[in-house]
């Protein structure tokens, strides 16, 4: 992850945040923490770019799951294959 990738916000209070986005600018990863400071944001931003370098560098892609986006038991019935017998 570049540093380009991290969108640095500040809100109507004061507080500063950031959002990961693609190369389009399109948000695709969110961290829902306010800090005080510009340097402290920037500091998270390192945290997370180091982490994902030491834990993920070999991979190359990485993938977040949200629980929110899987289907409902419900659906997994439906989903199944119908028995042909």
């Amino acid at each position: 992850m570049v540093p380009e990738g991290y969108q640095r916000k500040t809100t109507s209070s004061g507080k500063h945040y950031f959002n990961i986005v693609d190369a389009t600018g399109e948000v695709v990863g969110r961290r829902i923490e306010y800090f005080d400071t510009a340097e402290e944001m920037e500091q998270a931003i390192g945290e997370v770019m180091e982490y994902l370098r030491t834990n993920y560098s070999d991979e190359g892609m990485y993938l977040i799951e949200m629980i929110l986006l899987r289907p409902d038991e419900e659906d997994d019935d439906e989903s199944a294959a119908p028995d042909l017998s």
